[in-house]
Order: C-alpha cells, then sequence, then structure tokens
C-alpha cells in the first residue's frame, strides 16, 4: 500500500512518548530526523524522487512508535541502513500489500490463509498441543481471524512479510489461548447437535433466526441482512450456531478457504455498514 495513504499527516518532529521533551531530547530528534532527510535525499539521486517520497511517511511512523530505535539500537550512524532496509521491503512487498489489503485478490488471499493456519499450526505444537484435527480446527480459527487484523494492519516495511504476519498469528493465538482457560466446560447432556436436515433451515431461514431482543440486536440483524447470501450464511453459522470453519465449508460445499474469505469480507462489510450507524464492531 502506498505511504502516502495512512501517514501523510504525520507531523516533521516526533517524540517518543508524551512526556515534555527537554532541550537535549529535542536536539538528539532533530538530528535524527536531519539524518533521516539526509538519507532520503541520498535516496532519491541513487534510485528515484518517487520511492523517496513514498518510504518518507513510513520512516517518520516507525521512528514514532520506536521501531527504528529498536533496528538501530539507538546508533544513528545505522540510519541509512535502516532508510535503505525500508526502501528494498517497500519495493518488494508494496504491490502483494495492495493487492491483500485493497484489491483482496483472490489467488493472493487463498495463498496467504495456508500460510497463517501453517503459522497457527505450528505455534500451537510449539506449546505443547496435540498434532489433532481439533487443533489444525483451532489453527484455522486462529488464522481467520489473523487475516481480518492483517486486512486493515500497517506493515512496517522494515522486516519480511512473512516474520510480521507469523507475529500477528502468534498473538492471535496468545489470545485464543487465553479466551480458552476462560471458557467452562458445557456438559455432554447439555450438548445439542444439528439435524443435517436444518441445512435448507440455515439458509432460507437466516434472516429470521438472527436474535433481536433489542435495538442493538436488530441493528446487527438488518446489517446482515444487506450481506450477500454467502456472506450471511457464514456469520450465522460462525456466530449464531458457532459451527467450526471445517462444518460450515462442508454445509455450503465450499473449501475452508473459502469459507475464510467469506468470513473476512462479511466482517469489514458490516463494520461499514455499522459504522454509517454509528456502531463499531470491538476488535476490528
Amino acid at each position: 500500500m502506498r505511504g502516502r495513504n495512512f501517514a501523510a499527516s504525520l507531523p516533521s518532529k516526533v517524540s517518543f512518548s508524551k512526556k515534555p521533551v527537554n532541550a537535549k531530547m529535542e536536539l538528539q530528534l532533530e538530528s535524527v530526523n536531519a539524518k533521516i532527510e539526509a538519507s532520503l535525499r541520498t535516496l532519491a539521486t541513487q534510485q528515484s524522487e518517487e520511492i523517496a517520497a513514498e518510504i518518507r511517511p513510513i520512516l517518520l511512523a516507525n521512528l514514532a512508535i520506536g521501531r527504528m530505535a529498536i533496528y538501530i539500537d539507538n546508533d544513528a550512524s545505522l540510519i541509512n541502513e535502516y532508510v535503505n532496509c525500508v526502501a528494498k521491503n517497500y519495493k518488494q512487498w508494496h504491490r502483494y500489500l495492495y493487492a491483500v489489503q485493497v484489491e483482496r485478490d483472490p489467488l493472493a488471499w487463498e495463498a496467504l490463509f495456508k500460510k497463517l493456519i501453517h503459522f497457527a499450526y505450528r505455534y500451537f505444537l510449539h506449546k505443547n498441543f496435540n498434532a489433532s484435527l481439533t487443533t489444525h480446527e483451532s489453527a484455522e480459527e486462529c488464522a481467520a481471524n489473523a487475516a481480518i487484523a492483517i486486512l486493515t494492519a500497517r506493515f512496517p516495511y522494515d522486516t519480511h512479510f512473512d516474520a510480521w504476519a507469523n507475529q500477528i498469528v502468534q498473538n492471535t493465538c496468545l489470545k485464543f489461548m487465553r479466551m480458552a482457560t476462560r471458557k467452562k466446560e458445557i456438559p455432554v447432556d447439555m450438548l445439542v447437535e444439528l439435524d443435517e436436515n436444518e441445512e435448507d433451515f440455515l439458509i432460507d431461514k437466516r434472516a429470521e433466526t438472527l436474535p433481536e431482543k433489542n435495538d442493538l440486536s436488530r441493528t446487527l440483524a438488518d446489517a446482515v441482512k444487506n450481506l450477500n447470501q454467502a456472506r450471511q450464511q457464514v456469520i450465522i453459522m460462525s456466530y449464531f450456531y458457532e459451527l467450526p470453519p471445517a462444518e460450515i465449508a462442508a454445509k455450503m460445499g465450499k473449501t475452508v478457504d473459502a469459507v475464510y474469505g467469506l468470513h473476512f469480507n462479511a466482517i469489514k462489510d458490516l463494520q461499514k455498514i455499522l459504522r454509517e450507524t454509528g456502531i463499531i464492531l470491538n476488535g476490528y
């Protein structure tokens, strides 16, 4: 994604905290900014003015959140190296990020989903989970949530995309593990299996099955009704019937990857619809 789209309004000077900036700190920050600008001028001469203009807001954003300081280990002599690193990764990854986050290219997402599932499954095994279908289904769920996060996340361009995506997956897996420890096991005699004949009910009665106990529920129900049929089915089966992705895929006659795609697109559509009514989906 092009740098100016997410950070064009950054100030020319940024501080590392909200604490008052003393004269010494301000001078150091001015020195860092001066070195960044000098490196960008060199980059513009050696490569192009366009690439220098594109990565400048990325550099300032990374400086503001402390990523640059970690990379250079507070050694200002490494700023030029950092600038070149960001430029190199920008040229390698910005078109791919645009395809994933803006164009939502199906082929790019299909390959990315498989990679995210692999990251999540490997992480769970590292955490001593059993190599089982249940673990794989948990990995699929975490991969789907990580995909939604990646859809709007800001890539810093100072690392490899896979390493960045893997970190998002691991954070999602940790959240999943924390939530799992809080859940109480449901007694077997309280579990109810869905009859296979209920598949038509899920499809044909999807609007009627949504809870409408209050204004918020009605708003959510109306928002879901504005989705196309396939995305409605995924949302209802995921959140109302709490079916795992593999079962949803089987009922809809689609691949699990296709269900993931429908899921994150449905969430983004709902986010847009609900934002117009003043409602923000927590966590998205």
